[in-house]
């Protein structure tokens, strides 16, 4: 599987003429899948999840969701995209699963992005791509179900 996602990857590059990317962990990954987006006119952001100590030891909460996708954006023609950024044998937690579940039954598009390809796919949006997250998505889902109750 992973070795037909390298050819692929050099295929899109090749027919998109990106540059090479190269991404060695989850967050130069999700940088790279950025600057694409931002190349082919998607507007991005990275939204931070959780609480964290300020430099005077003060907790401050962000105020997005346990859950909430590491990207979220809008197309050109204004329709909203969810992007969790994996890296390798990586998985979403429940709590991103729901929360992307969600997003795509309420008509956004959502899913879980192992590469740049996948991440431009998500936020395009064709339905044969977002059927095919949504299925992975509830098989993850039903898989986590499955070890909770082991």
């Amino acid at each position: 599987q992973r070795t037909n996602d390298a050819a692929l990857e050099e295929e899109f590059k090749i027919k998109t003429k990106l540059k090479s990317y190269t991404s060695n962990n989850e967050h130069e990954l999700m940088l790279n899948i950025m600057e694409v987006l931002r190349n082919h006119g998607y507007r991005v952001e990275r939204i931070n999840v959780g609480k964290r100590k300020t430099i005077d030891g003060r907790w401050f909460d962000t105020g997005a969701p346990i859950g909430y996708s590491d990207l979220s954006g809008c197309t050109q023609d204004g329709k909203a995209f969810y992007i969790e950024v994996k890296f390798g044998t990586n998985k979403p937690s429940p709590e991103q699963i729901d929360f992307l579940l969600d997003r795509l039954s309420c008509g956004a598009h959502a899913g879980t992005a192992y590469s740049i390809k996948e991440a431009l796919d998500i936020a395009s949006g064709s339905a044969e791509v977002l059927a095919a997250m949504k299925n992975r998505l509830e098989a993850q889902r039903h898989e986590c179900t499955m070890q909770r109750l082991l």
